[in-house]
């Protein structure tokens, strides 16, 4: 993405041992998004910032750092994701946080 996006790829937040990153898009991008790869969330979900300085594990860190006037192109995310096929789907790995807030039981582990 540092090379496709003009400005270099906008922020990305990462937490050791899980299996996605957080690509900060532009509001608005979830009415549009379609894509496999990728889930678009909104609110009522929310994703918690670790702080500006934290870099690096342990804990969700900036693995691209936070720049207010930069955010991830939504059509470049797009083409990057279909490109990659990562091979785990986004809904698999968080079935368990869209089914809590959808207001339905989590599932045991």
């Amino acid at each position: 993405m540092d090379t496709v996006q003009p400005g270099g790829c906008g922020p990305v937040i990462a937490e050791e041992g899980q299996p996605w990153l957080s690509w900060l898009v532009p509001p608005g991008t979830v009415r549009a998004w379609e894509n496999q790869y990728g889930a678009c969330l909104s609110a009522p979900m929310a994703i918690d910032f670790p702080p500006m300085h934290h870099e690096r594990p342990p804990g969700p860190y900036w693995l691209r750092p936070f720049r207010t006037h930069v955010r991830v192109g939504p059509r470049l995310l797009h083409d990057a994701l279909n490109a990659v096929k990562p091979e785990q789907t986004p809904y698999e790995a968080l079935s368990h946080l869209l089914s809590f807030y959808r207001g339905q039981p989590q599932p045991s582990p």
